[in-house]
């Protein structure tokens, strides 16, 4: 049975929804902004960071990209104020080293700069930088502070774990956290990845290989993804990108390519996957897909994925992150900062009431979130000014509802237990998911949902002398 809503109907009764909440946090810089400049050797930054410390305070990072990259790291204490006992007056500045790129990454309560050197030879290698908590050079690590890579490396396919970090290009190679060779890994140090189950020659997997909460992800072949675990890094998985659907190009020629962009769990172990898709047309559009832990997608609007439309310079999703049941998608939408929402089950949610929601902050684009419990971090560019925006927000999740209402209640959100408050005699009580599927179906004002999993769901109570009414409810 599909469930169907007509305008008339749910103006009838209680419509209930979800929405994020945002509010600043006034004991965070000015009114909840913290505000520092960046040089303008960083005009085209690409890999913007936010990093939260043991004690509370935050490293930001910005890495450029060009011909000649620069860095920067900067650190705010716990209430937004430049913390100027870090590096020099609060900021690390890297310059001058000739590359494509440099990014960070945090080991422990250390920070990593990576990022490639071309050497006289002409050969790029990776290096690694390693950072104290308070911005000097860790002289423990590789040489100096400073570890070089095999020469064949590509700078940012770097995963780290807890005993330590793997580098994958072809080859997966495992570092000691010192930076020396972790000879106890295959063959000394290096291990050709295994792909459903079967050995992979060096130079095949490629594109990207990063980590996110005890999960590697690569691209293969720009065409599938891999998924391994912490415990086995070089035990892959692959699925195919094609059979999932998770693009429609229907005759590209040229083929097709697919950039991961980020990989991020939920609490319930379904994987967001934010990715670009490129028919090498040179026009590369954003989608988003939910995925379960086997990689399937979730149908979406009878669609595998969300679609955020062609990347310019002035429209890019750029970053996504999982809040209060909800993913938050990032960026830039006609050249202003966008933040947009959506629940697990992929239905488009609000943010404080909007579905496209622009901070009032002189700036062109979000670039980096940061989630920590109900607090939200987000950095925002200006590029013209070269400033950095840091906003702390408090989050919380509200329900919404029509202004017509009857006498009839639930509760909502709902945990294990659904309760309905009505003076009518229930006859029959019927739960559907979002897709229209039934779920549930009890005769009585409590019905028990702890086999329900999370999401939002549609209820029907069919009364035995009135109109049936139908809600909209959240299972936590």
């Amino acid at each position: 049975m599909k469930l169907k809503f007509t305008l008339l109907g749910m103006l009838s009764c209680i419509s209930l929804s979800s929405q994020i909440s945002l509010v600043k946090d006034a004991t965070f810089g000015n009114g909840g902004i913290a505000k520092i400049s960046y040089p303008s050797t960083l005009s085209e930054t690409q890999f913007e960071k936010i990093f939260l410390n043991p004690n509370g305070s935050l490293t930001l990072t910005l890495g450029s990209e060009g011909n000649v990259h620069s860095a920067m790291m900067a650190k705010l204490t716990s209430s937004g104020a430049l913390d100027v006992s870090y590096g020099t007056n609060g900021k690390v500045l890297l310059v001058g080293e000739t590359g494509s790129g440099i990014q960070f990454a945090q080991q422990g309560q250390k920070m990593i700069a990576i990022y490639v050197k071309d050497t006289d030879a002409g050969t790029s290698r990776t290096m690694l930088k390693r950072f104290l908590p308070d911005g000097k050079t860790d002289t423990t690590f590789g040489i100096n502070g400073t570890m070089t890579a095999r020469p064949d490396l590509f700078y940012n396919q770097i995963s780290f774990q807890q005993n330590g970090f793997y580098h994958l290009w072809g080859k997966i190679t495992a570092y000691l956290p010192n930076g020396a060779i972790n000879n106890g890994y295959g063959n000394a140090g290096n291990q050709n990845p295994i792909v459903n189950g079967l050995p992979q020659e060096y130079m095949e997997l490629y594109s990207y290989f990063g980590n996110s909460n005890g999960k590697n992800f690569l691209n293969k072949y720009h065409y599938e993804i891999a998924v391994s675990n912490e415990n086995s890094p070089h035990q892959f998985t692959t699925y195919d990108l094609m059979n999932a659907h998770l693009y429609d190009y229907a005759g590209a020629s040229n083929g097709i390519s697919v950039y991961p962009k980020k990989f991020v769990l939920t609490p319930g172990n379904e994987i967001l996957y934010l990715y670009g898709v490129d028919p090498n047309s040179g026009d590369e559009e954003t989608r988003a897909a939910i995925l379960s832990s086997t990689a399937q997608p979730k149908n979406i609007n009878g669609k595998t994925y969300l679609d955020f439309g062609l990347s310019n310079i002035n429209t890019a999703i750029t970053d996504a992150v999982s809040l209060q049941n909800h993913y938050l998608f990032a960026g830039k939408k006609e050249g202003k900062p966008v933040m947009m929402a959506y629940d697990f089950n992929g239905v488009k949610s609000t943010v404080n009431g909007l579905e496209e929601f622009y901070e009032n902050v002189s700036a062109d684009q979000w670039v980096a979130m940061l989630p920590n419990g109900p607090n939200l971090f987000v950095m925002v560019r200006n590029s013209a000014n070269h400033d950095l925006y840091v906003i702390k927000y408090k989050s919380t999740l509200l329900d919404t509802q029509s202004t017509q209402l009857t006498e009839t209640r639930i509760t909502t959100p709902f945990r294990d237990q659904l309760k309905i408050s009505t003076a009518n005699k229930i006859k029959k009580v019927s739960i559907y998911d979002a897709s229209g599927k039934a779920a549930k179906v009890g005769s009585t004002g409590e019905i028990q949902t702890q086999n329900l999993t999370r999401g939002i769901y549609h209820i029907q109570i069919d009364f035995h002398d009135r109109p049936s009414e139908t809600f909209k409810s959240i299972k936590n």
